[in-house]
């Protein structure tokens, strides 16, 4: 499936939203020589969506691991942690 490609004030928006941090290992977008991605949640494969709770913005060492991610995703989710909701401060 080809790469998505989201619209700079879209990427802008998710970024903002996690306070530039990556959304599922908190790490600052600024420590890492890579811009971060932003990912779906939840695969378009499995029916997910582009809508803005469904993206996070994640950095690059995850989607390496991409087995690690998927199963990241699932026990953030199972917990009741969503990656695509604002940053409590």
């Amino acid at each position: 499936m080809p790469r998505r490609r989201f619209s700079l004030s879209k990427r802008l928006f998710i970024a903002a939203r996690a306070g530039f941090l990556c959304e599922y290992c908190h790490t600052p977008e600024d420590f890492s020589p890579d811009l971060f991605n932003i990912e779906h949640i939840i695969p378009l494969l499995h029916e997910g969506t582009d809508e803005d709770d469904n993206l996070a913005h994640a950095c690059d060492l995850l989607k390496m691991n991409r087995p690690g991610l998927i199963n990241l995703r699932k026990a953030l989710l199972a917990y009741g942690m969503h990656p695509g909701k604002p940053v409590a401060k």
